[in-house]
């Protein structure tokens, strides 16, 4: 109950952020769903459904045991896992791939995201911010979040790679499995390595759908 309770304030807080100016055209889509969660736009808050529309500026949060997929207008995809809370702060694409710009954040729980034409462009601008480090993505599918309350990294999964930043460093991950761990209490970045297989599936387990 407590673990619950505390996710409601931090989900709430988020949601009291995420609001943006005024409402924008969809730009993307929930594919797929396992459970139950909210879409927080403006003014509105809407249960998560197969087929709903999401927009800049909506914070998506999913509850216990569910799971979300959405799929976003450029081919790339999200997956959020249980008990997370994600906000779609900027998202951009032209189909000739003139305008390209994602900004996404991570409030808190875990994800994994797949770029697909926002990232091909030649200077590809797709980012995930989250409470400990930003995540830059070059065309590529990763996992970042927390395992545990007190456990948080990012891992390729495939792809060119991604780039984990907090105040402390940076380090770049470049072959699939290799991951990062961020210290919670001063934003250390762990150097790179491959992550053993009970990481990797710990990870993978957060986002696969029944």
């Amino acid at each position: 109950m407590r673990t619950r309770h505390i996710f409601s304030i931090v989900a709430l807080l988020a949601l009291c952020l995420a609001l943006p100016a005024r409402a924008a055209e969809p730009v993307g889509k929930v594919s797929r769903l396992q459970g139950k969660g909210l879409v927080v736009g403006y003014n509105t808050v809407t249960d998560l459904a197969v087929g709903a529309p999401v927009r800049p500026g909506d914070t998506l949060v999913t509850l216990a045991d569910s799971l979300a997929e959405v799929s976003l207008a450029d081919g790339s995809s999200l997956t959020l896992a249980q008990a997370t809370v994600f906000a779609l702060d900027r998202y951009e694409f032209g189909p000739d791939k003139s305008v390209a710009h994602a900004a996404l954040r991570l409030v808190g729980g875990a994800f994994k995201a797949a770029v697909n034409k926002l990232g091909q462009v030649r200077e590809p601008d797709f980012v995930v911010r989250t409470p400990l480090a930003t995540i830059g993505i070059r065309g590529t599918t990763f996992w970042g979040g927390f395992l545990r309350a007190d456990k948080f990294g990012v891992m390729l999964v495939q792809g060119t790679g991604v780039y984990v930043q907090s105040e402390a460093g940076k380090v770049e991950l470049n072959q699939p499995g290799e991951g990062t761990w961020v210290n919670l209490a001063t934003g250390a970045l762990k150097p790179v390595a491959q992550w053993t297989q009970q990481e990797k599936d710990m990870a993978y387990a957060t986002v696969t759908f029944k």
